[in-house]
């Protein structure tokens, strides 16, 4: 990773190989720090793409016992949540 901030994240492109035991256990630091950073990341992106999904559901799926709305209340709570653990890191979203 070149930089992470504010609706930006810069990743270098490189000749890719498949990694052997030996190089990950070289690089598991930086490794783990890379895959920590883009879970973090992608948490506001998943949550609000479930709760949208919910919402869609909603509209057009009538499957017995499910609860489309209670699902996007959920799903809400966890992009707010999400999204709050954002704006700690890396202040307010652009524009």
């Amino acid at each position: 990773m070149i930089h992470a901030g504010p609706g930006l994240l810069v990743v270098r492109d490189i000749d890719g190989r498949t990694l052997v035991e030996a190089d990950l256990r070289v690089n598991l630091a930086r490794i783990a720090a890379l895959l920590a950073a883009c879970r973090r990341e992608m948490k506001v992106a998943s949550a609000l793409r479930e709760a949208m999904w919910g919402m869609v559901s909603a509209i057009h799926l009538a499957v017995p016992g499910a609860d489309y709305p209670a699902h996007v209340d959920d799903d809400l709570v966890r992009t707010e949540a999400a999204l709050a653990g954002y704006r700690e890191r890396h202040g307010a979203l652009p524009g």
